[in-house]
């Protein structure tokens, strides 16, 4: 299983997500490890093309089981973290005042796989909010190429997801 050296920062929601795809594909893996059984019971490895796609698919899921399974094993549920909603950080939800345009934007912060750019849901990894970490309401400073201004600083909880 990968070593994970930090705790992955996840919602409930989206770990419960990742635990039901786990156990799906788990199963996805021994529906092929049949397969390469059945493949393997011919003997003739040498040029044997479904043989590869059944080695290369499951190399593929093995991987993916691997990945999902360290972060179910090291993570931490953001929604039982204590909260400072005086700061900018992972599990608030920051408006900005788009300073020459006096027109507000929200973002969420939450963990990378919980991520939703589109959304409005940003990593705390992301290299756009790492600067803003720790900010307080009233921080004026460059976002998306944008002068902004902090304007409201609250807890995400599950429901303003």
């Amino acid at each position: 299983m990968a070593r994970l050296t930090k705790s992955i920062f996840i919602t409930r929601k989206k770990l419960e997500q990742l635990q039901a795809d786990l156990g799906r594909i788990k199963g996805t893996n021994t529906g092929l490890a049949e397969e390469l059984r059945t493949e393997f019971a011919t003997g003739t490895f040498h040029d044997n093309a479904p043989w590869e796609v059944l080695r290369d698919q499951q190399s593929g899921i093995n991987g993916q089981i691997e990945e999902i399974g360290a972060i179910v094993a090291n993570h931490t549920i953001i929604d039982d973290l204590d909260i400072d909603e005086s700061v900018v950080g992972i599990g608030t939800i920051v408006t900005f005042k788009n300073m020459p345009e006096g027109t507000f934007e929200t973002f969420t912060i939450l963990g990378p796989y919980d991520s939703e750019p589109c959304g409005g849901i940003i990593s705390h990894m992301a290299p756009l909010i790492q600067p803003l970490m720790g900010k307080r309401v009233g921080f004026e400073g460059t976002f998306q190429l944008k002068k902004m201004l902090i304007v409201d600083i609250k807890r995400w909880k599950e429901e303003s997801k």
